[in-house]
């Protein structure tokens, strides 16, 4: 309302282009993008002033940001600045070979030309993609150039569930799979879906009301982040809209068809629990038992998992599963939502029994031998991940002990069923 304010606004913008004020790590990110965007270049596009300037904008949008993403390279926001970057340092070799050479300016050029590759290497080498820890390590997991073990093993089923969805419209996908569907009119991010808001934004997200198919990875990092009670119910609200049904499932990956007549339950009640002890997990859950299978070096361990509620669960509950050596350490590992964040254990119906399905991947190079399956619940109320003491106590690490289980080669073929009646 005073005559300072607008002075004052336009001083904190330009102090947000230059740093971050009160967040120093922040300022020293923004640095490091200009300089990763011009070192690569031997700083010749600095040589080449006018043809920046288109540049500023993009890059000024990107500072004003208050997230971090577009203060760093590794991600996509770079994309709009680099072919300016590329045009001025194109410019400015060839404006300094006229001024250097004069009538040798080809020869110039050609070792101006050779400074930026030598400087476009030693770029690459200080951060550049190919370079392990390279990046960050809070960046590491979300920027891999190269697939993972678990990827690799995820592959095969997750080609044979694109496959199956075939020419359909109105697709629902995880970020990893909406380049699957770019030819399709109707596609929606599950990241929306789950979270009900667009990105970066808090304007809700309308519910699709036009799907035919939904392929998502709810243990992806960037769903499992974020997901919370309120995207289980939002989940149920799209499949009951669309009439869904889940038709194949591998490891967290799961597919829904609409209308489909040959379907599996993820989580369904069932009280033909296997033999075997009860134990309480808190007081929250009770874990009645399971049912498993020997798998095969590259293969996947059906594993079904009998439950029983018997308290209020306040938030969604992450299940560690992991394959333990004879020294208790983890040779294979997952870190989940128990009923895939989708069905998840505070909709269970109080004291019934219920079965949760699931196809625990192994990658190829897991080493053969037997092995301890061992899982342990945490739960997620408010963010935080608070053990699930199980009754009588956990095992070393906290583990739960769930049998034994034999990894031995070669790869085994897909099975279209998962454990379980």
């Amino acid at each position: 309302s005073g005559t300072g304010v607008i002075p004052l606004g336009i001083l904190r913008v330009l102090a947000h282009l230059v740093g971050t004020p009160g967040d120093p790590e922040d300022a020293v990110r923004k640095q490091d993008l200009v300089f990763q965007l011009l070192a690569p270049f031997g700083f010749a596009s600095v040589l080449a002033p006018l043809a920046l300037l288109p540049a500023i904008p993009a890059l000024a949008a990107q500072f004003l940001s208050h997230r971090m993403e577009p203060h760093v390279i590794e991600f996509q926001y770079t994309a709009l600045l680099v072919p300016f970057v590329t045009a001025s340092a194109v410019r400015g070799v060839a404006g300094a070979a006229r001024w250097l050479g004069r009538d040798r300016a080809p020869t110039v050029a050609a070792l101006l030309a050779l400074g930026v590759l030598a400087a476009g290497v030693a770029s690459q080498r200080a951060w550049g993609p190919f370079v392990p820890g390279a990046l960050p390590r809070e960046q590491q997991l979300a920027h891999r150039v190269r697939p993972s073990d678990m990827d690799r093993a995820l592959k095969p089923y997750r080609d044979r569930m694109v496959a199956r969805i075939g020419r359909r419209d109105g697709i629902v996908a995880g970020f990893e799979l909406l380049t699957r569907f770019s030819d399709r009119r109707r596609v929606h991010s599950a990241h929306h879906v789950i979270h009900g808001v667009h990105t970066d934004s808090d304007r809700p997200y309308a519910l699709p009301h036009d799907i035919e198919a939904a392929i998502l990875d709810a243990g992806a990092a960037d769903l499992m982040r974020g997901m919370e009670m309120e995207s289980a119910l939002r989940w149920a609200e799209l499949v009951r809209a669309n009439r869904l049904r889940p038709v194949d499932a591998a490891g967290d990956l799961t597919l829904w068809l609409r209308d489909a007549p040959d379907t599996f339950a993820l989580v369904a009640p069932d009280s033909l629990r296997p033999p075997g002890r009860s134990v309480a997990c808190g007081r929250e859950l009770a874990w009645l038992g399971v049912e498993t299978a020997p798998i095969v070096s590259g293969g996947v361990l059906p594993v079904a998992t009998w439950w029983r509620r018997i308290g209020p669960v306040p938030g969604l509950v992450q299940m560690d599963l992991a394959l333990l050596d004879p020294s208790g350490r983890p040779v294979v590992g997952r870190s989940r939502l128990l009923g895939y964040g989708l069905v998840p254990p505070p909709a269970w119906p109080l004291g019934e029994v219920v079965r949760e399905r699931y196809l625990m991947l192994v990658p190829d190079n897991a080493p053969g031998g037997n092995y301890q399956l061992a899982m342990r619940l945490l739960s997620r109320e408010g963010g935080r991940g608070i053990p699930l003491e199980p009754s009588g106590g956990a095992g070393p690490g906290g583990w739960i002990q769930l049998g034994r289980v034999q990894v031995e080669g070669p790869r085994a073929p897909m099975p279209s069923t998962l454990p379980g009646r």
